[in-house]
């Protein structure tokens, strides 16, 4: 992108001096940049902390790919023109762990690359050079509509015989009905299942899940994950387990072993 462009660009962001009402409304809204063009991001990073919003940055495809497994998003922005790759093929990852939604922004405008994003599962497409504050307005309206259709925060996630509803906050086997989980087991196991087969860190398990930062000796997690495989690996001949990965942390299986 052209330098004039990127300043024009830094000079709307800074003109916003203070977080609006709606802006303060999503704090806690968390967002993944993807674009390798480090001033370009900065000055997106920077515009939507300023509309409220806590954002990370990944400029390169496998950068993106660790930062969607160790960390839940509520949606994405995704440059598809990668040093490493095609930024299509996280795609099917966010679609994979039950969210996030994603906003490709790309210099490609043809028609053909508009289409291509939203039929592999995009959620919005937006033509570069475009304005921080039409941005913002998309981000806002897609999570809305997330919510509305049960998005990132709402839908149902499937892993071998079972179906876990983070709407009613439920836990159901295909043929042996409801499993009761405690409200710490849930969310354990709500952030596993967002992020199948991926590893997952006791961090960032007990940041999610247990809303506190985690502690060398806090062996809370470890005991959580004790009390979810007594309960899920009864049906171990289906192949749905907790792996502990050591040293790095816990991944979901399903699937026949």
């Amino acid at each position: 992108m052209h330098k004039g462009r990127i300043n024009s660009y830094r000079s709307e962001c800074w003109e916003r001096g203070s977080l609006t009402t709606e802006g303060a409304q999503q704090i806690t809204r968390r967002l993944l940049v993807v674009e390798d063009q480090d001033l370009l991001a900065e000055t997106i990073t920077t515009f939507l902390h300023r509309e409220g919003f806590a954002v990370d940055h990944a400029n390169s495809l496998s950068r993106a790919r660790e930062c969607l497994g160790g960390r839940s998003y509520d949606l994405v922005i995704l440059d598809i023109t990668l040093p490493d790759g095609d930024g299509l093929e996280l795609l099917p990852l966010c679609q994979l762990t039950g969210g996030p939604a994603v906003i490709i922004v790309s210099g490609k405008g043809d028609e053909h690359d508009r289409v291509l994003g939203l039929e592999l599962g995009a959620d919005d497409y937006l033509v570069k050079p475009f304005s921080l504050r039409e941005l913002a307005a998309r981000v806002r309206c897609v999570l809305r509509r997330s919510l509305r259709e049960g998005g990132a925060i709402g839908r149902a996630l499937e892993f071998g015989p079972y179906r876990l509803n983070p709407a009613d906050r439920s836990l159901s086997h295909a043929t042996r009905g409801e499993v009761l989980l405690t409200t710490a087991e849930f969310d354990v196991l709500l952030c596993l299942a967002r992020h199948q087969a991926t590893v997952v860190t006791r961090e960032v398990l007990t940041e999610k899940a247990l809303n506190r930062q985690w502690q060398p000796l806090d062996r809370s997690v470890d005991q959580i994950i004790v009390s979810l495989r007594r309960k899920l690996e009864e049906d171990g001949e289906l192949g749905v387990r907790i792996v502990t990965v050591r040293g790095r942390g816990y991944l979901l299986r399903a699937g026949r072993l």
